[in-house]
């Protein structure tokens, strides 16, 4: 499975931002990363990178990074079905 980052089309106030980077500092510089969005009403509202997807060449995650999970898609496969039953999360 290949999952990529889109651009968002709108913005979170900054406050939320330095917030969301707070939580994902410790992803940034020359580490392995992540990278995040957060949806609103069903639009990208914010998305970014954070720390490196190569370590050996120093390429750094981007908002076009893919990522191939492989067989850690189960997890969410089995994840959202039991989550939806028990009124937790809206897919």
């Amino acid at each position: 499975m290949v999952l990529p980052v889109y651009l968002q089309s709108q913005q979170l106030p900054e406050a939320t931002v330095q917030k969301i980077d707070s939580l994902f500092k410790s992803n940034s510089g020359s580490k392995p990363g992540c990278a995040v969005a957060v949806m609103q009403k069903g639009e990208i509202v914010f998305s970014k990178g954070y720390g490196m997807t190569n370590l050996e060449y120093s390429v750094p995650i981007t908002l076009n990074t893919i990522f191939h999970i492989a067989s850690e898609s189960r997890q969410y496969v089995a994840f959202f079905p039991a989550a939806g039953e028990a009124g937790e999360a809206e897919c």
